[in-house]
């Protein structure tokens, strides 16, 4: 007892210590070095990902060295394509950051950051968590460009005052996916980057250069995991789907995800009782996720990253959503992605005219039952697809 009592009084006593220090402001570096902070998911930084060249290569940021601070699940698509815009990568593993049991590994970010003497952070994220005020506030660097992030829990007051601005396409007026783009977070992304840098980007969709010269090929994809339960189509959904599937094509299927989803992924082969059906789950990297639905027929996935990469690479995919963060990251207007069709339970397909109204109820959360959508359903829009 006395000893696990001296081990949180050194562990206090140290925490103190680096608190003091990383409350102060670096000195002023020689040159410019700009932060840029996003610890949010995958799909977030797919959304983001193509505005760091316009950011790197503007007037106002052309002459700083940029340092990009993430979330480290994103982190090989990151090197991997985006390098050539970033000056250096700093990775937070957020399972572990801001836990009391790795409050080492917190302040050794913490203090790797500050070390570097940052003049500007740039948080491009309109939604913020405990883990980047917390960043933030620590990381000494003199000035912050933000998008006026607030609580998730905060984002539907958000858009109301979005859609009640005098220029507001939304403002006054009934809905239309056309106005969704003025929630959309594509879009949110591209007006921030484009007011941050005073200049067009010329970016009108979502894109990952491929080679695409072998072209598709005769496989689906199946992406059934998600990142919170409310939002996983049933493995049995997913099994009934491959059989109803089979007895119109003899196409093969890759299941996909991460490590997580092999449960399921063997799930799926057991109910489904089919042939042709592979588990590449957790044996994929991002890079080669992002190949292997590019070359895909089909792509059908829960309403997750999986989404977001295939507009990236325009790829036929079906999303499956029980509406969480309607307007804000489904459906996707047509204009950027034409192949992607989102199927809803009824309480939003039958009311698909009303996109104003779902967004209010929607964009935050849901909590719809995702598998009141049918097998039968999907496989109608899949063949539609294929």
């Amino acid at each position: 007892m006395i000893i696990t009592e001296s081990k949180v009084l050194l562990r206090d006593a140290a925490i103190g210590i680096v608190r003091k220090y990383l409350s102060r402001n670096t000195l002023l570096s020689a040159g410019g070095k700009l932060l840029i902070l996003r610890l949010d998911s995958i799909g977030d930084y797919i959304l983001f990902r193509n505005f760091l060249k316009p950011i790197r290569e503007s007037e106002r940021f052309r002459d700083f060295k940029i340092t990009l601070c993430g979330n480290i699940a994103w982190k090989d698509i990151a090197v991997f394509a985006d390098s050539a815009y970033v000056d250096e990568f700093i990775w937070i593993d957020t399972s572990r950051f801001l836990k009391r049991s790795h409050w080492s590994y917190t302040y050794g970010r913490l203090l790797e950051l500050h070390s570097v003497g940052f003049d500007v952070l740039l948080e491009p994220s309109d939604v913020k968590t405990k883990s980047s005020e917390f960043l933030k506030r620590h990381s000494g660097a003199k000035k912050f460009i933000e998008n006026s992030p607030v609580a998730l829990g905060s984002y539907r007051e958000k858009i109301i005052e979005r859609m009640n601005r005098p220029n507001s396409r939304t403002n006054g007026s009934h809905n239309s996916e056309f106005r969704l783009r003025d929630h959309f977070q594509f879009y949110l992304n591209r007006d921030f980057t484009e007011e941050l840098t005073g200049t067009s980007t010329g970016i009108d969709r979502p894109f990952y250069e491929i080679d695409s010269s072998g072209g598709r090929s005769e496989y689906i994809v199946l992406f059934p995991g998600a990142g919170y339960q409310n939002r996983i189509w049933s493995a049995e959904n997913f099994a009934t789907l491959c059989r109803q599937i089979r007895r119109n094509s003899r196409i093969g299927f890759f299941i996909c995800g991460s490590s997580n989803d092999t449960e399921i992924a063997q799930k799926i082969i057991e109910l489904s009782g089919v042939d042709k059906i592979e588990d590449l789950t957790g044996k994929t990297s991002l890079p080669q996720l992002f190949n292997l639905i590019a070359r895909s027929s089909l792509l059908i996935s829960n309403e997750t990253c999986a989404v977001h990469i295939a507009a990236s690479v325009n790829a036929k995919t079906i999303c499956i959503s029980n509406g969480n963060h309607f307007g804000r990251f489904n459906p996707y207007p047509a204009e950027l992605s034409p192949q992607i069709v989102t199927v809803y339970p009824p309480a939003i397909s039958n009311r698909l005219h009303d996109h104003k109204e779902l967004m209010l109820e929607y964009a935050v959360s849901s909590d719809l039952d995702i598998n009141e959508i049918s097998a039968a359903d999907v496989c109608s829009e899949a063949l539609k697809l294929l």
